[in-house]
């Protein structure tokens, strides 16, 4: 069974996949790299793959396709840099100057005098467009740094590149160990739990053919099941019931 698509979050694909296979494991789940959540609705839709993975809901256009959709977790954004850099808070101001380049060397964060190494996103990946709705101040400004044109590449630029910054899914960056960086208000408490209103999340889910052969539906029905809610309470995210 294939599950191809974003690879927002395609750590917790992975997770659902391995708590799958252990209660079943007569059945592979293989979740390769990303072709980005549209990538996965053709896949889906012409059948090259079982089910596609999705780090947004179903677009308007993409409704011709008769997929049905059922949405997973509301998984957390954030903002990260290279584990080097001791930063752990910023205003919502300081959040968009950094992005916008108003903001330029991390002393002025608080952090090492160096200049920083901004990551972005493209304007229309689910990453950035969780952050601009929780910060409007970003709409027409010009964004600095580079963009990386998906999850693999964005994480691999900031784990690797020091005094780098950039958004990320909270999971992943808990993951490779980044320096998690919150805007002041929506950090997480004691637990490190992030608050059920956190407001910066993509929301993740499935979409498939109608129909589905039978290992296709004994995989949907554990993952959005009890047991797939259980498996997504392991993780940084924010399970949706079905």
């Amino acid at each position: 069974m294939i599950l191809a698509g974003t690879g927002d979050g395609q750590e917790v694909f992975e997770h659902l996949a391995r708590a799958y296979m252990r209660a079943y494991p007569e059945d592979a789940v293989d979740v390769p790299p990303t072709v980005g959540s549209s990538g996965g609705v053709r896949c889906a839709a012409a059948g090259t793959c079982d089910v596609a993975r999705l780090a947004r809901p179903l677009k308007d256009k993409e409704l011709r396709f008769m997929l049905a959709y059922q949405p997973l977790a509301r998984v957390p954004v954030v903002f990260a840099s290279h584990p080097g850099v001791g930063v752990q808070r910023l205003s919502r101001a300081q959040a968009v100057g950094v992005l916008t380049g108003g903001i330029t060397n991390w002393k002025a964060l608080g952090g090492p005098d160096h200049r920083i190494l901004v990551v972005q996103r493209e304007l229309s990946e689910a990453p950035h467009a969780a952050v601009a709705a929780h910060l409007p101040e970003l709409a027409g400004q010009p964004l600095a740094g580079r963009v990386a044109y998906d999850a693999a590449e964005a994480l691999a630029a900031i784990a690797g590149t020091e005094f780098s910054f950039g958004i990320v899914s909270l999971p992943a960056a808990r993951a490779l160990g980044l320096n998690v960086i919150w805007i002041e208000g929506l950090a997480p408490g004691p637990s490190g739990a992030v608050p059920s209103d956190y407001p910066m999340c993509m929301t993740h889910g499935l979409a498939w053919l109608p129909e589905p052969a039978s290992a296709v539906r004994r995989f949907l029905d554990f993952v959005l099941g009890p047991e797939g809610r259980a498996a997504l309470a392991e993780l940084d995210v924010l399970p949706l019931a079905p």
